[in-house]
């Protein structure tokens, strides 16, 4: 079997000051890539550069501005070379309950995670067209996707608008030689869930007990999969949301409590709480934000 390879593309990746879409950037630099890593965050963006090697770039980013994001596209264009691959990591979480949520909590999500997107894509996508190659990975989420989440409701809207988006550009593009498709992550344990854990405000052997991998995922399992539907071995993905959570979702909301034990199993003594556990919300878990009115970025630095 081969070894991926993105050798010769020159792959962009918002969002990719830390977490997921410093993943993405790790991933697609040891692929070969020429990676343009941006981020509202310059000075963090551009740390994660010093790790990749003088070959890459950092840059600004507010994928709330058109002009910020044309103005990313060019300033690639001009040191890097065309944008080949687009991987849209930047976004933010709101957690309220819908009726206390200020209209511009509303507004701000969507504009971010959904509407900046859209930006991206449109943007790079024009010039992947025009040139007849590309290929974009959008960032979903299980909320939205596979389940609800009570607080998240523009978390999910736009997280569901993405994967709609998705099949859309997918149709619209794959003719043209672009492909695009979407990762719906699960529970991953980024900085922020590593440090509440050390904070002891999150169990993570509790939450991988939930998934029936037995484990959290981690920013590079979602790279690896971004990694894969960047490269020509992916080439027949067109418009897809996978997701990838360990199990979680095909397990469903009742049954993702702590795995029965083989012994436990052929007596038939499951176990208080051990058959069924209440759901955790995969974006809570994620981002780490379980308070009303908490924000943070997937992938740091997507808007203040």
């Amino acid at each position: 079997m081969s070894t991926l390879s993105l050798d010769g593309e020159i792959a962009v990746v918002t969002g990719g000051a830390g977490g997921i879409g410093a993943a993405a950037a790790a991933a697609y630099a040891a692929a070969g890539a020429r990676v343009a890593v941006a981020d509202l965050d310059l000075r963090a963006a551009d740390a994660v550069v010093q790790r990749l090697g003088s070959e890459h770039r950092a840059y600004e980013l507010d994928v709330r501005s058109w002009e910020s994001v044309e103005a990313l596209a060019a300033a690639v264009r001009d040191e890097l070379g065309p944008a080949t691959v687009l991987f849209n990591g930047a976004g933010i979480q709101r957690v309220v309950p819908t009726l206390q949520m200020a209209r511009e909590d509303w507004d701000l999500v969507i504009d971010v995670n959904l509407s900046g997107s859209f930006r991206c894509c449109r943007v790079f996508g024009a010039g992947m067209v025009e040139r007849g190659h590309g290929a974009i990975v959008n960032v979903a989420s299980l909320t939205g996707v596979e389940f609800g989440g009570g607080g998240r409701v523009a978390y999910g809207a736009s997280k569901s608008g993405i994967a709609g988006l998705t099949r859309t550009l997918g149709v619209e593009w794959a003719a043209s030689g672009v492909r695009v498709n979407a990762i719906a992550p699960g529970i991953v344990s980024t900085p922020l869930i590593e440090r509440l854990a050390t904070e002891g405000s999150l169990d993570l052997a509790d939450l991988a007990s939930r998934v029936p991998a037995q484990r959290v995922g981690s920013p590079a399992d979602v790279a690896s999969l971004a990694l894969l539907l960047s490269c020509p071995e992916g080439s027949y993905l067109v418009g897809q949301t996978i997701v990838l959570d360990g199990g979680l979702s095909s397990a469903g909301p009742r049954q993702t409590g702590r795995q029965v034990s083989p012994e436990q199993a052929r007596s038939g003594q499951a176990g208080r709480g051990q058959a069924r556990s209440r759901q955790a919300g995969p974006e809570q878990t994620r981002s780490g934000q379980a308070g009303p009115g908490q924000v943070r970025a997937e992938s740091k630095g997507a808007a203040r």
